[in-house]
């Protein structure tokens, strides 16, 4: 049996009830983080416009726009929904603490689900078990070939439609073979691009990932036929996206056992802005706290970042050094280290139009000093103060990895509470309330509908 037939195989053969001890429970975490950044992301200006273009599109009003007030048809709901899951970049990143890691945010997978269980009706259930295998496919795919992100491809539109595929047929009732066409035709719209970081149209790779393998399952189950096994072999996806660089066996070794989704788990974010500058960004909180560091003392902080990195973010563009909007806040080193500098530490508003623009952080950017390494690597920071004294420090400042990352996870009670302020812009209390509880008790919700609608019609839907 190939490659591509046993990653699908799997997806097709694996209900709620086989899932391991914890992988529900991990999942419904990870929705509940996943909903309240599309809440808060939803007024961002790339959403408002492909909410705008979704609504010009018409189509059959059969899903909700989650905070959007309307419906529209499947295939534009998940793109706009799964571009609502990254327009604040508080998407998680990916399965880490194994080694390849396991690339593609789970986020668009996210929406992507939702989006057919509104139009189907699925129970919480069919959610659950359909994001944890959507993730399971994606994360074991990708970590079997991982050499197209070292060349810049981005892993959301790369790795995430022929996922996206195989779920959406599992939840459409389609059969094994289908969804090897589904996975084999979303396989031909894989691609994206590292190098639209910092622009809107990076935020929408989640959205094009989404829509790309949801459309590819309504073909297939149409009748459309594809490569189905297009992973493997000569010219398919590994040979030409990463030629001589990608191990098969690692794609299927150890499929489910663990769900990656629970064991090592997803890494989430804390801050509003690229995973890149995580690390650094809690450096540098820690150094400024533990040496009783004020603004005034200090002459210059010095991020130093490998290679690799600056690739991401591009240190050097003028919409890193000083952005203009929110959107190229949040690949910008110099703004990011600048909140930490300014505020202490960061928030979700500081990465907006606004804080984009706040005096506070225009000044505290002209003390931020890049300074790039070679290779790969995750980041030093060296403050300079007036008086001459320089404190620095790397991953071993930090007693504990940041928060949001598996071994240091949310608590539930964190995670509510994040949740709640990412939307009381587009839920009352009440519905905030409802929400958290239809999220957490997933498993007993018999049409996850009540849920998408809620979501869709809040008390102040922003839709343009």
């Amino acid at each position: 049996m190939g490659t591509t037939e046993t990653l699908v195989n799997f997806v097709m053969d694996t209900d709620y009830d086989d899932l391991p001890e914890g992988v529900a429970g991990a999942t419904k975490d990870l929705l509940l983080d996943c909903l309240g950044a599309m809440l808060f992301g939803v007024r961002e200006e790339a959403s408002q416009m492909v909410i705008r273009y979704a609504r010009a599109s018409g189509g059959t009003p059969e899903v909700g726009v989650v905070a959007g007030g309307f419906k529209t048809s499947l295939e534009n709901a998940a793109f706009v929904n799964g571009t609502l899951t990254h327009s604040a970049e508080l998407e998680a990143i990916g399965v880490f603490g194994i080694d390849p890691p396991g690339f593609g945010n789970p986020q668009h997978i996210i929406a992507a689900a939702l989006s057919i269980g509104d139009k189907l009706n699925l129970s919480g259930k069919r959610i659950i078990e359909a994001i944890a295998l959507g993730v399971e496919f994606q994360a074991r795919f990708s970590r079997g070939c991982v050499g197209p992100m070292m060349r810049g491809f981005c892993p959301l539109s790369l790795y995430g439609p022929p996922a996206i595929a195989v779920m959406a047929s599992k939840m459409m009732g389609l059969s094994k073979g289908q969804a090897r066409m589904a996975a084999g035709g979303a396989m031909s719209w894989s691609s994206g691009f590292f190098r639209q970081m910092g622009t809107m149209l990076h935020y929408l790779e989640a959205g094009i990932g989404a829509r790309n393998g949801v459309t590819a399952a309504l073909l297939a189950q149409e009748g459309i036929t594809a490569d189905p096994n297009l992973i493997e072999g000569e010219w398919g996806f590994c040979e030409l996206f990463s030629p001589g660089d990608y191990n098969l066996d690692l794609m299927t070794e150890g499929l489910g056992n663990p769900f990656l989704i629970h064991s090592p788990g997803i890494r989430m974010k804390q801050h509003s802005c690229c995973a890149a500058q995580h690390l650094t960004i809690e450096v540098l909180t820690r150094l400024l706290r533990d040496n009783g560091v004020r603004f005034e003392d200090v002459d210059n902080v010095e991020i130093h970042i490998s290679k690799h990195t600056a690739n991401l973010l591009r240190p050097d563009l003028p919409s890193s050094i000083n952005p203009k909007d929110g959107a190229e806040t949040r690949f910008s080193v110099h703004h990011s280290h600048a909140v930490v500098l300014a505020d202490g530490g960061t928030s979700f508003r500081a990465f907006t139009d606004v804080g984009a623009s706040a005096p506070r952080y225009l000044e505290a950017r002209d003390k931020i000093r890049v300074v790039v390494g070679e290779g790969i690597g995750e980041g030093r920071v060296v403050v300079n103060l007036k008086d001459g004294r320089s404190f620095s420090g790397g991953r071993e400042t930090l007693n504990e990895d940041p928060k949001g990352w598996p071994s240091n996870p949310f608590t539930r009670d964190e995670l509510i509470a994040r949740h709640e302020s990412l939307a009381r812009d587009v839920l009352s209390p009440k519905q905030i309330q409802r929400s958290v509880d239809l999220v957490l008790g997933l498993e007993n919700v018999a049409d996850v509908s009540e849920l998408m609608e809620l979501a869709t019609f809040g008390d102040v839907a922003v839709a343009a």
